[in-house]
C-alpha cells in the first residue's frame, strides 16, 4: 500500500474517531442534564413546592450556567430561574435578539413530548447570545428542564 494511500486512510479513520467522539460527549451532556432534572424532580417530591422551588432558585441564582428551570404546563409560567425577573413570567414568550420565539418553540416541542430541545439564548453568565441544548421532563403540573450551553 503506498504512503498516500496509507495516510488517506488514517485522515478518515480520525474522522470517524472524532465523529464517534463528539456523538458520546453529547450524550454524556444529555445524561447529566437528565440526572441534574431528575434530582430536582427528587428534591420536589420529597420537600414540596415551595421548599424545593426556593432551594431551586437559590441554586439557579449563583451565577453558573448550569441551573434548573421549571414551568407550568397550562401557561408556562417560569417559576424557577436564574433570572429572579423572569420568576412569574410566561416562558412562552421570550425572544432572541433576532425576533425568533425560541420560548414558544420550546413549550411547543415540549407539549409534543420533546425532552432534548436546542435553541439560542442569552448566557446568564456571558451575557451573550449562545447556542443551548436542554433537557425538560414533564413531572405534575410542571416542566422542569435544565440546559448546558455550547461552545
Amino acid at each position: 500500500m503506498s504512503f498516500g494511500i496509507k495516510i488517506i486512510i488514517t485522515i478518515i479513520i480520525l474522522v470517524i474517531v472524532a465523529i464517534g467522539g463528539v456523538f458520546f460527549v453529547g450524550k454524556l451532556k444529555v445524561l447529566e442534564l437528565s440526572n441534574r432534572v431528575n434530582d430536582a424532580i427528587l428534591k420536589y417530591d420529597t420537600f414540596g413546592q415551595e421548599v424545593a422551588f426556593r432551594e431551586l432558585n437559590r441554586e439557579a441564582q449563583d451565577g453558573d450556567e448550569e441551573y434548573i428551570f421549571v414551568f407550568t404546563k397550562i401557561d408556562s409560567t417560569l417559576f424557577v430561574h436564574p433570572n429572579p425577573s423572569r420568576i412569574g413570567i410566561k416562558a412562552s414568550t421570550f425572544v432572541d435578539d433576532s425576533g425568533y420565539e425560541y420560548g414558544k418553540k420550546i413549550y411547543e416541542k415540549v407539549q409534543e413530548g420533546e425532552k432534548i430541545i436546542k435553541y439560542r439564548t442569552i448566557n446568564p453568565r456571558t451575557q451573550k447570545e449562545e447556542n443551548k441544548i436542554s433537557y425538560i421532563l414533564p413531572h405534575g403540573d410542571f416542566y422542569f428542564g435544565s440546559g448546558l450551553y455550547q461552545k
